[in-house]
């Protein structure tokens, strides 16, 4: 993380924020009003242009978006763009050359285009090519997804449960017959803690430069002497992911207040004389809406970069839940419908952040994952001024208080990593040439909290059938 400015520290070890309890009386953060959302996929937009970190300091460049933005605009102002375009030098310091880490489509998510060296992803590509030359009959197709995701390793199978699941203690190295017995239940009671499941994590110890990974058990689902070169390139997908990781991890410590405030979040009206309304007034006809505008002092240059924390995964031992799957087109089906709003796992599973490689397309149209995040409800308006509300924040009584986030195109060979306080969906696409088959590709990292400990495949032992018969266990030397 050369680009984030000086920090005063490099360890975290609290927990990190979850999605869990948002909108549980005032919960979540403040919703954005939609002149600033505006401003965030202006930049993301300008962002998606080829060489944009060299481009956006060259003002001859600037001026020309400048007048495109304002041909475009909705809500924004003059001074909304210029903010904009001045934010743009923050997100070029922020860029990362050797990675190619930088920032996608919205704070706190990252992306990189290089991050995978083409050895690496040619390992997974045949690794996870047996898993797909199965017979029809064995071949797991996701519930309710009309024939076309395709499970190739998929956390839901054999997880952990309550009360019948056998493991091993977190506390010592005894793996005798009698060490294993009953022992794990919910920690709580909890609308947003499974009573049933959780998934099961695999341990791995990251290097002190955090440059390799090495699993410390098995990877549920993954059986580790069929598939025993996967697993090798999946350490190898997981320590290339660190960089991206731990730009995530840092950006959601609430200390370093990476969401920037670009506006002064709340509006005014005005009559057509210049006048200021009484918002309660409905009489006024002539009422003139003016969204929220820039704060004052305008965009600070640095302060977009600034860190006070810096989270780093080197010399640990983090856990990550492993996911493979597939999306198959054909000319019988050639639209891909879209997935659900979600986020990854429930609270028993701690996920802190998802790693998603989009490592194979072929004759689809362009795809992209959508973020949301819930919200709290707006304060700053008048008592029932649901003109006002609604045209500030796009928010109406009893509307959801979510924020739409922008989008990832999810080309091939984009790595994708975001904090799970947002919640995300696949965007519908279809073939290109419907008359051939298509397919997408991907493998999901689940990164748990590292503050926070699950039982793991550490301790305990595999569920299925033919891998016991087989003789592999937990943390098999």
């Amino acid at each position: 993380m050369d680009n984030h400015s000086d920090s005063v520290a490099s360890e975290h070890h609290e927990p990190l924020p979850d999605p869990f309890g948002y909108n549980d009386g005032y919960g979540g953060p403040p919703a954005k009003p939609l002149v600033e959302l505006e401003m965030t996929r202006l930049s993301a937009e300008l962002r998606r242009k080829p060489s944009w970190w060299t481009k956006c300091r060259d003002e001859s460049i600037l001026s020309k978006w400048r007048e495109e933005a304002l041909a475009q605009v909705k809500h924004m102002n003059e001074t909304h763009i210029d903010y904009v375009l001045k934010e743009l030098d923050g997100y070029a310091n922020l860029r990362d050359e050797a990675s190619g880490a930088e920032v996608s489509c919205y704070d706190r998510i990252w992306q990189s285009d290089t991050l995978i060296p083409a050895g690496l992803k040619e390992r997974i590509i045949t690794g996870a090519a047996r898993l797909e030359d199965v017979p029809e009959s064995e071949k797991d197709w996701h519930p309710r997804s009309n024939g076309q995701v395709l499970d190739l390793v998929h956390p839901s199978l054999y997880p952990i449960v309550y009360n019948r699941t056998l493991s091993y203690p977190e506390d010592s190295n005894d793996r005798s017959p009698a060490a294993l017995q009953v022992r794990l239940e919910p920690e709580e009671e909890d609308y947003y803690i499974s009573q049933r499941f959780q998934w099961l994590p695999t341990d791995f110890e990251i290097s002190e430069d955090g440059a390799s990974a090495k699993s410390q058990s098995y990877i549920n689902n993954l059986h580790p002497i069929e598939h025993k070169d996967l697993y090798g390139a999946i350490e190898g997908l997981i320590a290339a992911y660190i960089p991206l990781f731990e730009r995530v991890l840092t950006d959601s410590i609430p200390e370093n207040e990476v969401d920037p405030e670009r506006t002064d979040n709340q509006y005014s009206s005005y009559c057509s004389n210049g006048d200021e309304c009484n918002h309660c007034d409905r009489r006024c006809e002539g009422r003139r809406f003016i969204p929220p505008d820039i704060w004052d002092e305008g965009y600070e240059a640095g302060s977009l970069e600034e860190r006070q924390i810096k989270y780093t995964l080197g010399g640990r031992t983090i856990q990550v839940i492993v996911k493979l799957a597939n999306i198959h087109l054909t000319p019988e089906k050639p639209k891909y419908g879209g997935g659900s709003w979600h986020v990854e796992g429930m609270k028993n599973e701690a996920i802190a952040a998802s790693g998603i490689y989009y490592y194979d397309e072929e004759n689809i149209t362009e795809s992209r994952l959508a973020f949301r995040t819930a919200v709290a409800g707006p304060e700053s308006y008048e008592q029932d001024d649901e003109e006002g509300c609604m045209s500030t924040w796009g928010m109406g009584r009893d509307d959801p208080c979510v924020n739409e986030l922008g989008s990832v195109i999810t080309c091939q060979d984009r790595c994708i990593a975001f904090p799970n306080t947002y919640q995300h969906r696949v965007s519908p696409f279809e073939l290109a040439d419907k008359s051939k088959p298509g397919h997408r590709k991907i493998v999901a990292l689940f990164l748990v909290d590292p503050a926070i400990h699950r039982p793991s495949t550490t301790t305990v032992p595999p569920q299925q059938a033919d891998w016991r018969a087989s003789g592999i266990s937990a943390n098999p030397d």
